[in-house]
């Protein structure tokens, strides 16, 4: 897109570059259920929960290695160790 601005008194033609819409992180909303499926069939729930800006997932053994390191079982606290036993119903 091209535009005119002033700069010290003068006009000046600048070009300025589109900008896209970032990627989302999560999707907007859930796969529909199909028509002949609708009163048999569950819509599938997501895996997260959004609140006020922040994802909240469940505790999972990939984020404990990589918060903690190869001495996670050693080094992670033993509150979120439990959490890895547990799963929360979104």
């Amino acid at each position: 897109m091209d535009a005119v601005v002033l700069r010290e008194g003068r006009p000046t033609p600048i070009s300025i570059a589109r900008l896209d819409t970032p990627p989302r992180l999560l999707p907007t909303h859930l796969p529909a259920v199909p028509a002949e499926e609708r009163g048999t069939a569950r819509r599938p729930r997501p895996q997260f929960l959004v609140i006020g800006g922040m994802v909240l997932t469940r505790c999972s053994l990939t984020y404990l290695k990589d918060a903690f390191g190869p001495s996670w079982p050693r080094l992670a606290p033993v509150k979120l160790l439990d959490k890895l036993t547990e799963y929360p119903r979104f």
